[in-house]
This record gives C-alpha cells, sequence and structure tokens, in this order.
C-alpha cells in the first residue's frame, strides 16, 4: 500500500467524481422510485431523458443551472415520502465508503435521515458550482505497482502528422492575400529540408548531428496562438512566447464532436464535381461552383444544435472529428487549394462565441483550417454574379469576426490538422497533451508544432 497525493482538479479524481454521483443520484432514485420521466418533468427542459441518463451512467455532471433544480425537485419530494430513509441512508454510506470520500461527507453525521440524501447530493455538487480550487487529498490505494500500472488502464492515441520533408501547408501555390503588406503575393517553396552535417567528434567518439532548415512553425499538426492574429484586437500589451506559457495551459480533457455525416452530406451533394484522382474540386465550367457554394452552407455549418453534449465545457477542449484527415496526402501531392481536405465543417459565429463564454480552452480539428471554407474561392475566377456576392460576403464576415478572432483575441488556442484517430477520443474519458517545443527566440508568439496526443481512459 502506497499513498498518492492529487487534486480534485485530476483527471483520475474527476472520472471517478462522475462514477461517484452517476451511483449516487442511481441509488436515491431507484430507493424513492423516481424514473428518469419523473426527474426530467420536475426539473425542467434542461432535465431531459438522455442526459438524467449520462448522468446515471457516470458520464458527466449536469449543468451549472440545472443542479439548484435538481435539489429542489428533490428536497421538496423525499422528504415527505413514506420511506425507511435508514436503509438510503445506510447506502449512500457504502458508496461514500467505496470511494473513500468520508472526510468530505463528515458533515452528514448529524443529519436527519430524511434529508440524508438531498444533503449528500448537496456536498456532492459543492465542489463542482464553487470557483475555488479544492484541496488536496491524501488517498491510500491498494496494489497500485506504479506508473505502467496507470498507463495499462489507458489507451494512448497519437493525434499528429508526420513531419516530412514537403508538408502540404507549406508546398502549396496559390495567390493569396499578405496578412502583412495586404499586396498581391505567392506562396513559396518552404520545404522542411534535413542536413546531415559533418561528423562531431567529442571524447574520441564521432556523433551524427542533423539539422532542420525553412521549416514553418504552422507545419503539419501544429497550435496557433494569439500571435498569429495581425489585429490590434489581439493585442492587449504583448502575446506570450510560447517560452512563456505553463505545461497546464497545452493539458486538458478533451471533448469530440464527430460531423463526420455533414462531411459526408457535402461530398455527396458536390459529387460530380469531385476529381477522384486527386480528390480535388474541378469546377471546369466555373459555373458549378454555385452548386458548391449551396452545399457548404446547407451541409457544413455547424451549429449549437449539432453540440450533443451536456456537461460543463470550462477549461475543455472541443475537438472536431471531419473525416478529413484521409486527404491530408493528397493535398500534399497534389498541392491545391481545391482539395476536400481545405473543404471542413466549421462552426458559425454564435456557436464560437458561445464556446468561448462557456470557458472553452481549446478548439482543434483533423482539417485545414476552422473558417468558412468559401474563402478558398477568393481569387477563383467565376462568371456567376451569385458566387461572387456570396464568396465576397464569406470573405467579409471572417475578416471581421473570424473563429480564429473570435478565439484567439481572447487566450483560446487552436489545433489543425490533427489525425483520423481522433475519432478513438471518448468524451469524459480523453486527456488532451499537446505541448509545444519550448521556444524562446525572436517574438515566437504565433504558431507551433506539436506532437499532440490524448490518454483516453478505460
Amino acid at each position: 500500500m502506497i499513498k498518492i497525493t492529487y487534486d480534485k482538479g485530476d483527471v483520475i479524481i474527476m472520472l471517478s467524481r462522475k462514477k461517484f454521483f452517476g451511483e449516487l443520484i442511481s441509488k436515491i432514485m431507484d430507493f424513492y422510485s423516481i424514473s428518469e420521466s419523473d426527474m426530467g418533468e420536475g426539473i425542467g427542459a434542461d432535465g431531459r431523458t438522455g442526459s438524467i441518463r449520462k448522468w446515471r451512467n457516470g458520464n458527466c455532471f449536469p449543468q451549472a443551472q440545472v443542479i439548484d433544480e435538481i435539489i429542489n425537485f428533490l428536497n421538496g419530494k423525499i422528504p415527505t415520502m413514506n420511506r425507511t430513509h435508514s436503509e438510503c441512508k445506510r447506502a449512500i454510506n457504502d458508496i461514500i465508503a467505496k470511494y473513500n470520500l468520508e472526510t468530505e461527507f463528515i458533515a452528514l453525521e448529524n443529519c436527519k435521515d430524511n434529508l440524508y440524501p438531498v444533503k449528500a447530493l448537496e456536498i456532492c455538487f459543492s465542489n463542482k458550482k464553487n470557483e475555488y480550487t479544492p484541496p488536496t487529498i491524501v488517498k491510500e490505494i491498494d496494489g497500485f505497482v506504479g506508473w505502467t500500472d496507470f498507463l495499462g488502464k489507458c489507451k494512448m492515441v497519437d493525434l499528429t502528422h508526420p513531419i516530412v520533408e514537403k508538408s502540404p501547408h507549406d508546398i502549396a501555390e496559390s495567390t493569396v492575400t499578405s496578412n502583412v503588406t495586404s499586396e498581391q503575393t505567392k506562396i513559396e517553396k518552404y520545404e522542411a529540408e534535413i542536413i546531415t552535417e559533418a561528423p562531431v567528434t567529442s571524447s574520441g567518439i564521432d556523433f551524427k548531428v542533423s539539422r532542420i532548415t525553412s521549416l514553418r512553425l504552422n507545419h503539419g499538426t501544429h497550435l496557433d496562438l494569439p500571435g498569429h492574429l495581425i489585429d490590434a484586437r489581439a493585442i492587449v500589451a504583448r502575446n506570450k512566447l510560447i517560452s512563456e506559457y505553463e505545461l497546464r495551459d497545452f493539458i486538458m480533457e478533451a471533448i469530440v464532436l464527430n460531423v463526420k455525416h455533414k462531411t459526408d452530406k457535402f461530398h455527396t451533394a458536390i459529387d460530380k464535381y469531385i476529381d477522384k484522382r486527386k480528390w480535388t474540386l474541378n469546377l471546369n465550367p466555373p459555373d458549378g461552383l454555385d452548386d458548391v457554394l449551396n452545399a457548404i452552407s446547407e451541409h457544413l455549418v455547424i451549429t449549437e444544435d449539432d453540440l450533443d453534449y451536456d456537461g460543463s465545457l470550462e477549461n475543455k477542449a472541443i475537438l472536431i472529428y471531419t473525416g478529413l484527415s484521409e486527404y491530408y496526402w493528397d493535398f500534399l501531392a497534389y498541392k491545391s487549394d481545391l482539395s476536400l481536405y481545405c473543404f471542413a465543417p466549421f462552426f458559425n459565429s454564435d456557436l464560437t462565441e458561445h464556446l468561448e463564454s462557456s470557458g472553452v480552452k481549446l478548439l482543434g480539428a483533423d482539417s485545414y483550417q476552422v473558417e468558412n471554407p468559401m474563402i478558398n474561392f477568393e481569387k477563383y475566377e467565376t462568371v456567376s454574379e451569385t458566387a461572387k456576392k456570396t464568396i465576397a460576403t464569406a470573405v467579409d464576415d471572417v475578416r471581421h469576426s473570424s473563429n480564429h478572432q473570435i478565439l484567439l483575441s481572447r487566450n483560446v488556442l487552436v489545433l489543425e490538422n490533427l489525425t483520423g484517430d481522433l475519432r478513438d477520443l471518448k468524451n469524459d474519458k480523453s486527456l488532451l497533451i499537446c505541448p509545444p517545443p519550448k521556444f524562446a527566440f525572436g517574438n515566437c508568439d504565433d504558431n507551433s508544432i506539436t506532437r499532440a496526443c490524448a490518454l483516453v481512459f478505460n
């Protein structure tokens, strides 16, 4: 037996707490014959049956605004019921003992039996509702044999594309508007070149030493940081250098939003315009652009209704699984900004604002960007006045209220070009880890390569 010290905010205890709450609420509902539909009616519209089932399964906590409704509903129902409350009290104590939480529930010692269930829930919820950092707990665990045992209880998922000598992001040729000068410019053929230098000899031993040249920091799987925005609204004083971030800024619980069905519907709608040899759009003649723009509007917009998650989003990462990562290497091979990889489902600005206000810490995706893909056509020649107006409106919206602006100007990080293994993550059971190298030179505050991965707990 050894003692392990950890904080309640740690992923281990948080996963345990959700299971504890699930057993507690289930025991109370079963003992007093309160069905999920009864509970839903008692706490209003936010208490949907599906949400209640997730609570009981230990998948998530109720949202903060629902907690008081649960307490008020049960407080008005349980104390007056003609039941042997002492039996429920014993069952609750067994659950508390199972999770070694007797110290936290010491206040229940003198509580009346008929008030015991609701008081136990109030204590359980208190750490959920309060903003302060809970105290550290010292817990004794039998059978813990070290980190090998710990890691054996979770799956490690690599979310990073390999860095190769030619990155799709770095060698794509297209005409773009320069962020700095607002003049027409052309992306140069930056390539990550690996150079093996002459052997280095030390103490009679020859060592091989390699170096990488021309590696852009938004190469492959990478982070966007606030300095990525050349925008006065994003600059308060001075953006943090990458080296000034804490490790904890890149380690957080991850929630996956699966929108692959939107990608699939979009591809079906534009099937006749897809060059299946290169997996790019073939808009010749350009009249087909109207159909593509309509399909983007109809199928690729992600709204709040698509966010199927009932738990708190505070300090979590939202990772969008689009299924587009399978086209990443085609994008590399054919160097086209009309690659299917460049047309991803995207959040409308209202949802992005909602996520930021909910305390989301990072937005990631297995795709090229998180903006409206209509902007890919800004310089595209088209004969349709309708298409020109649609594209101009999308570009203007992105220019004045892009997802990057909404997020980065408020210190919400962006993680792009994740792998399709993102689909293996499980909500409420996944820990995202994506620290960048500790770059401390120049004004390195904009982007960084990262080896993103996740721990998925069983």
